[in-house]
Order: C-alpha cells, then structure tokens, then sequence
C-alpha cells in the first residue's frame, strides 16, 4: 500500500500506522524501525553527554538496519558495508570503551535485545516470548 507516512528513511503505510494505534495492536516491522531510527540517535546522544560524568555507564544502541545487516547468514553478509559502518561508529562511540552495547532484532514482529554487558563480561538476552531473560 502506499507511503502514509516517511520519517528517516522508512516508509508507513496508514494501515500499519493505524494498526499500531490501537490498544494492544500489531506493531508491524517498518513502523518500529521507524520509531527506533528516529529514537536510537536522541538515546546515543544523550549517553554520549552523560559519559563525560566518570560514574555514568557508558552506552549505545546500534540502529535496527545495523543490526539486520550484521545478522545475514554469511553467503549473504556484506562485511565491507558492515566494518565501514562500524568504523564510522567506533571512531566517534569508542566501542570499546563503552560499558553496554545493545542490539535491537526485529523480524516478523519479534523484537529480541541483545546486550553486550562488558561490565559483567557477559551477553545478555532479553526475548519478550520468554519468561525470562538469558545470560551467557
């Protein structure tokens, strides 16, 4: 159907617009990338100025299409793209230096985070289809 709505880069149309309106309604994939891509860049700039304060943990949220190129099969995975993109990203986060790092899956309207907790030198994984959540 066509575009309702465009907002950095994605394209909503009205029926998954409305459909997200309604009370416990179906958040489809295009409108939650849109919502993360308009909030993950307000979210990493806030904790960028936060880090400046030594006690504040140190954190980032790659943005939905990051993700999605980063979870290819191998045939499939584009890692020119990828390490340009992450390079960009570590010249300017210091992923190395950052305490949390999130990941946000999104396929067939199932959200998944992953989490990178360098703090506890652990992954944790937060699945809402779970009844709990899952540490390695």
């Amino acid at each position: 159907s066509p575009s309702f709505l465009t907002s950095g880069g994605f394209h909503i149309s009205l029926e998954s617009f409305h459909d997200a309106m309604k009370p416990r309604g179906e958040i489809s994939n295009e409108v939650l990338a849109c919502w993360i891509a308009n909030n993950f860049v307000i979210f990493n700039d806030k904790c960028k100025e936060e880090s400046k304060m030594q006690s504040i943990i140190k954190k980032y949220v790659f943005s939905h299409v990051i993700t999605s190129q980063l979870i290819h099969e191998a045939e499939n995975f584009k890692s020119q793209t990828c390490l340009r993109t992450v390079n960009l990203i570590n010249k300017d986060q210091k992923l190395a230096k950052l305490d949390l790092i999130f990941f946000l899956i999104v396929q067939n309207s199932h959200r998944v985070l992953i989490c990178i907790n360098l703090l506890r030198e652990q992954i944790n994984y937060f699945d809402p289809l779970n009844k709990g959540h899952y540490s390695e």
